[in-house]
């Protein structure tokens, strides 16, 4: 499974290289004669429901607290001096026994904190998987308590996950000082490692099963030069034969100097410019070296979360494992 990290984001949106109108460096390959990029591995986040990919699982929707019900008490009140001690959690489970492709549900789980107390906001994601880890269920974001040290944190059932048991395999629970306790299982493991937690389990169905990552056919530059602080656009030609292409980037390609001394970032949401061809804009630093440079890193997702990466380094003429010419321009 793969966890994706947020670097810095230059965006931006606009039109060029859509029918009728050819960018500077014309020649995208047609997916129809061009060899397609090698997939990664998969990751799954949210969505909405739907049927298909054989008979799915029908949800019961049970809804048994996993640690027991809000007892009314107070959450414990934060003690005071430095908090070098991450959280202790006892249980954590699914609030229901099964949630349908859309659905939302919620984790709960027991936990204290000596002293600044649980953190209201966990931005390290936890996730739930299948026994095959094709699929993911993540959750990040806002806790709610619920009572004395029951929480609960939200999240989204995709439409596109695998139907069967979801395992909540990955916990990383962090407190208002910083500190965190990892909990971790393989699919099918009864307890976390190195602890007497149970690991919970519920079921999915009626969703749409998306495992294959998109095929990505070529990429060029919206032009085959910039200034210093000008927008530019990476364009590409991809396909995804069921959930589609995404329309957000969240792990950021690079385009990489000639001296490997500067690059451009650039992640965010993508632009669809008709058919197969789709752009993500990036900036030109003010600051930035000139002379010619290469893209050297771009990741293409589906609506699913499955992606495929090309990588190379300026001496490449075509991405490694595939047929596509390295994208280059210059700047100014």
């Amino acid at each position: 499974m793969t966890r994706c990290v947020m670097m810095t984001v230059l965006l931006g949106g606009a039109t060029a290289c859509g029918p009728g109108e050819p960018s500077e460096n014309p020649g995208l390959a047609d997916p129809a004669t061009a060899g397609p990029a090698t997939p990664g591995p998969t990751y799954i986040p949210g969505g909405a429901g739907g049927t298909a990919g054989g008979t799915p699982t029908q949800p019961q929707g049970g809804a048994i607290p996993p640690c027991g019900p809000p007892d009314g008490a107070i959450p414990p009140t934060p003690g005071s001096g430095a908090d070098t001690e991450p959280p202790v959690m006892t249980c954590a489970g699914f609030d229901r026994t099964s949630y349908a492709a859309g659905e939302t549900g919620f984790v709960e789980f027991r936990a204290t904190d000596d002293v600044s107390g649980i953190g209201e906001f966990q931005g390290s994601c936890w996730s739930a998987t299948t026994l095959s880890e094709a699929s993911d269920i993540i959750l990040c974001g806002h806790v709610e308590p619920l009572g004395g040290d029951l929480y609960r944190l939200e999240f989204e059932v995709g439409e596109f996950v695998e139907n069967g048991t979801f395992y909540l395999n990955y916990i990383y629970l962090g407190d208002e000082a910083g500190n965190a306790a990892l909990y971790y299982a393989e699919p099918g493991e009864p307890f976390y490692e190195d602890t007497d937690v149970a690991v919970q389990t519920t079921t999915i169905g009626q969703a749409i099963t998306d495992v294959d990552a998109p095929v990505v056919y070529g990429f060029e530059f919206d032009q085959s030069s910039y200034a210093r602080g000008d927008v530019g656009y990476v364009e590409y030609v991809a396909t995804d034969g069921l959930s589609g292409v995404s329309d957000w980037e969240g792990s950021c390609w690079s385009a990489e100097s000639a001296s490997g001394n500067s690059e451009i970032i650039m992640c965010g949401h993508t632009e669809s410019l008709g058919g197969d061809r789709y752009r993500l804009a990036f900036d030109v630093g003010e600051f930035i070296e000139t002379g010619e440079f290469f893209l050297g890193y771009a990741v293409v997702s589906d609506m699913a979360g499955n992606y495929v990466t090309v990588r190379a380094d300026y001496t490449e003429s075509v991405y490694p494992g595939t047929s596509i010419p390295v994208a280059r321009t210059v700047i100014f």
